[in-house]
């Protein structure tokens, strides 16, 4: 008979415990639990009552969730695209998210994420004339032009601005990977933060997506350099072009042509750095040509 009851009991806890699940007022989807070099990983959640407030952190780091357009009254839908830094060593993670809905419900998520930065990168020469080898010294440009990217690359704009997946922005050879050590003769030793694609100059230079520009400007060390903004914390950049052709405040389509490949700023050939940031987190701007809206 005490076995019986039991028995009952648990069955009684197994159905309310699904039932509770079922109602869960929030619902989270990661897109992976291991993280490559370059990757972008994103959260998708969705609630039953406005999200209040929330915390997302990774590695250190903090990350915006953005509100999505509403499918439904009766659902909430909010995204976030974020990463753990190129610098960072291999090792377990974790991703720690705090949520208060306008209903008072409040929820911790936790996630162990195994992070993999190869230790032996591809390192790659770079021999600079005398003339942009003095120029790769210019520590004042350097931090001046540093800091005015910085700001850029740490927009978050609150709605999502592209659609479907990027394009490459040029045609031309990878020259130079993302998250590849480069030696400069000058002495600098750099990871690359972006994606070299080489060619003549004169090549034209397109937007990989929707957005809006928000830097078009001649820098002495980056070039002639343009930023997008595709919403949701995505900024794209594109440096040592030969001619820039948008201006600041401009909106633009996928397939626009911006510019042209060159040779501008600390360049040792004709080549378009493109990078690719989220939530000013740089990442590999070619893992997101197979990247869905």
């Amino acid at each position: 008979m005490h076995i019986l009851i039991r028995f009952f009991y648990i069955v009684l806890i197994i159905a309310l415990s699904q039932d509770i699940l079922s109602n869960s007022p929030v619902e989270y989807s990661l897109s992976q639990k291991r993280v490559n070099l370059g990757d972008t990983l994103r959260l998708d959640i969705r609630t039953q009552s406005p999200i209040k407030k929330s915390f997302l952190t990774l590695a250190g780091k903090s990350f915006t969730l953005f509100k999505r357009p509403e499918k439904s009254s009766k659902e909430h839908a909010y995204v976030a695209y974020f990463a753990v830094p190129r610098t960072r060593p291999s090792g377990d993670y974790k991703l720690k998210l705090f949520l208060k809905l306008e209903d008072k419900t409040e929820t911790h998520f936790f996630e162990t994420l195994y992070v993999h930065h190869p230790k032996t990168k591809i390192l790659g020469k770079v021999t600079l004339s005398e003339t942009k080898k003095t120029l790769s010294k210019n520590t004042n440009d350097i931090r001046k032009e540093a800091s005015i990217i910085g700001k850029k690359f740490n927009t978050k704009t609150d709605t999502g601005l592209f659609k479907g997946w990027f394009m490459k922005p040029s045609i031309g050879r990878i020259s130079s990977p993302f998250g590849k050590e480069r030696l400069y003769n000058s002495g600098i030793r750099r990871m690359h933060s972006g994606t070299d694609i080489a060619n003549s100059i004169g090549t034209p230079v397109f937007a990989p997506n929707n957005g809006i520009i928000i830097l078009s400007q001649s820098m002495s060390v980056h070039g002639n350099t343009i930023m997008i903004d595709h919403g949701y914390g995505i900024i794209t950049i594109y440096n040592h072009l030969d001619t820039r052709l948008v201006e600041e405040g401009a909106t633009i389509n996928k397939g626009d042509m911006i510019g042209t490949i060159g040779q501008t700023g600390l360049a040792s050939g004709p080549h378009l750095h493109w990078g690719l940031s989220v939530q000013n987190i740089r990442v590999d701007p070619l893992k997101w040509v197979k990247v869905g809206d």
